[in-house]
């Protein structure tokens, strides 16, 4: 209901008015039309409760998930990720995370028995 009074008030010409009298022009002298509260017709204040109505491209006034998407995920256009998106990059990153840590233990261990063949190398020459 407050998106249906919003956009019906700021359809309206008093919306503009307020805010010209107040912040542009600041001479604080809007000229309401109606200009008295005797004037307003019950049918004035009517039109901004109407029930949502179709705009002339064809889209509703305001657009609600509808029965056949309640169970898609509502945030995706958003890019909030489900849980199991969480649980899959968490994953992956352990995974990840593990893989690098084999591959520092293998060049750790690599490196250290190529620094060791090496020195025994050296050893021998020397002799």
């Amino acid at each position: 209901m407050e998106y249906r009074l919003t956009q019906r008030i700021m359809k309206g010409h008093d919306f503009y008015e307020g805010i010209r009298a107040v912040l542009v022009d600041k001479d604080q002298k809007p000229v309401w039309n109606p200009s008295t509260l005797a004037q307003v017709r019950d049918s004035d204040i009517a039109k901004y409760f109407d029930i949502l109505t179709i705009q002339h491209d064809g889209t509703p006034e305001l657009e609600l998930f509808s029965n056949t998407n309640y169970t898609e995920y509502p945030h995706r256009r958003t890019s909030l990720p489900f849980e199991n998106d969480i649980a899959r990059a968490l994953a992956k990153s352990q995974v990840i995370d593990f893989l690098i840590f084999v591959v520092l233990i293998y060049l750790l261990f690599f490196n250290s028995q190529k620094k060791k063949k090496k020195k025994k190398n050296d050893c021998n020459r020397t002799q």
